[in-house]
């Protein structure tokens, strides 16, 4: 199970399955779909999920709606080299 604890943001009580199954049927505004990708990525999940969540986050990472996962954030020189890391983690 992952760590619903990050550096920056407590995700205690988020329900990230009913989330993502209301993304899936295309029940989410766009606050929500932002919320749920940054769950996503400050877990982890992002990245172990189908690629469609991954690209999804790195596009909003790359276009400054979502922050990279916080505790990994100080690790690289910037959101490109942590994308790239990541793609490559995935890959």
């Amino acid at each position: 199970m992952s760590d619903t604890k990050t550096a920056v943001r407590n995700w205690d009580g988020y329900d990230h399955v009913g989330q993502i199954m209301a993304y899936e049927q295309g029940d989410l505004d766009d606050d929500q779909a932002i919320r749920l990708i940054q769950y996503l990525v400050d877990t982890g999940l992002a990245w172990s999920l189908q690629g469609s969540y991954g690209r999804m986050a790195q596009r909003m990472i790359q276009v400054g709606l979502v922050a990279p996962r916080p505790n990994l954030a100080p690790l690289y020189g910037s959101v490109e080299e942590y994308v790239e890391d990541n793609e490559f983690q995935r890959g």
